[in-house]
């Protein structure tokens, strides 16, 4: 049979604990902490009120010493699944941190090269300009230049072969010199095939003169944090 002091303290710190899992409940990690280590103070070596400090201190981002306590847990009971859990956690957001800390650290000690990275843009938008696709390859984007490049040169084929593309191109040369040139009426439009293919064409000869250097200059400023 429990003694009086025992029950007491019992009593005690049960309502710590219940305070403290309250105050995490409410957000006030701070204060759970403190109810913790007066519960611990009472029973040392309770389990429950070493995971739920642990918590409060992983709620406070705290993380170094959240682990620290999930470790000591596991030391002295190797079968508590859930503080593997927390612990395994911790570890890994500890390991992302480094890892983001040292990539900081990586571009503070090496900026990358501006000059570089403009020298890269430029080259890219020089081959998409005399081919549009070849920029991206030149990026290292393969699949997306092939799908550039395939779809201007498949317009261009559809258009060398269509019947109608001579009197198009004069129509177009006609309307933007203001009727200079003469010849067929800019009210003769070409079948909606070829309307179609020189949309098409047009669209990947300007996406990639555009998209090439941007994403050259996204690649260096990448290259350079890495």
């Amino acid at each position: 049979m429990s003694s009086p002091d025992e029950i007491q303290r019992k009593t005690a710190f049960d309502r710590l604990l219940s305070v403290a899992n309250a105050q995490r409940i409410r957000g006030e990690p701070l204060a759970a902490e403190e109810a913790c280590r007066e519960a611990l103070q009472i029973f040392p070596d309770d389990p429950r009120a070493a995971e739920m400090l642990g918590d409060a201190l992983y709620d406070l981002g705290r993380l170094e010493q959240a682990k620290d306590e999930y470790h000591k847990l596991l030391e002295k009971f190797h079968t508590l699944a859930s503080v593997e859990r927390k612990y395994a956690k911790v570890a890994l957001e500890l390991e992302e941190r480094a890892r983001e800390r040292r990539m900081v650290e990586e571009a503070l000690n090496n900026p990358p090269d501006a000059s570089e990275a403009r020298r890269n843009a430029a080259v890219a938008m020089v081959l998409s300009a005399a081919a549009p696709g070849v920029g991206q390859i030149y990026n290292g984007e393969i699949t997306k230049g092939a799908i550039v490049l395939g779809s201007f040169m498949l317009s261009v084929l559809v258009m060398a072969f269509s019947g109608g593309t001579g009197l198009f191109i004069k129509q177009m040369l006609n309307v933007m010199s203001g009727g200079a040139i003469g010849g067929a009426s800019a009210y003769d439009y070409p079948s909606m095939w070829l309307l179609f293919s020189f949309g098409v064409g047009m669209f990947s000869y300007i996406y990639g003169v555009i998209d090439a250097p941007i994403s050259a200059a996204k690649r260096g400023r990448k290259a350079g944090t890495e």
